[in-house]
């Protein structure tokens, strides 16, 4: 399903807004990015193959400072947008990938 950016952006938003109260806050922190694609370099450390597979990423700081003291947060979520759309058929289904997508980064990051 093909979607135009801002249409994808509108999806995330209202995701955004669905999620619980303190995931909100810490993608507040975030600086959130769409891709179209993911690039070969992207894939390193998922254990994926292909980039299509990759539906995003996250770079993470310390939340305290760059020490390593704290909970770990992303500083950028990086969601690839042809990688979601292609494995949909309707908005219903992007907006679950999106929201599994974005809550999985705080679930991964704060299990460490």
């Amino acid at each position: 399903m093909q979607l135009e950016k801002l249409t994808f952006e509108s999806i995330i938003a209202n995701v955004i807004d669905a999620l619980p109260q303190h995931i909100q806050e810490k993608i507040l922190n975030a600086e959130m990015v769409i891709d179209r694609e993911a690039k070969p370099e992207h894939l390193l450390g998922s254990g994926l193959t292909n980039t299509d597979e990759l539906l995003g990423i996250s770079e993470i700081i310390p939340s305290d400072d760059k020490y390593g003291f704290g909970d770990l947060i992303p500083s950028r979520i990086i969601l690839f947008q042809d990688s979601i759309t292609n494995k949909c058929d309707s908005h219903e289904e992007i907006t679950t990938i999106i929201s599994e997508e974005l809550e999985n980064h705080f679930l991964t990051i704060n299990s460490r």
